[in-house]
């Protein structure tokens, strides 16, 4: 069947972090995607700076694959 899909989990990404002075937060940031029987677990650090309308952040997570990450998060 065309556009048919196993069936998979996924949590794209679980941050925790501390609170740094009133604008940053370090942590860590976790991950994983699971299809097939195999596991794709990756987990890594995890800087966010907030401002007025939101907050940027970077990882930088490892694991079976590695991924770079800069995120932009905007608030109303």
């Amino acid at each position: 069947m065309s556009g048919a899909v196993d069936d998979y989990q996924v949590m794209d990404a679980l941050d925790l972090t501390r609170t740094l002075g009133t604008r940053l937060e370090v942590g860590i940031e976790s991950g994983f995607f699971h299809a097939e029987g195999d596991w794709n677990q990756q987990t890594g650090p995890l800087l966010k700076v907030n401002d007025s309308h939101g907050a940027w952040a970077v990882s930088y997570r490892f694991g079976s694959e590695n991924e770079f990450r800069v995120g932009r998060v905007v608030t109303f």
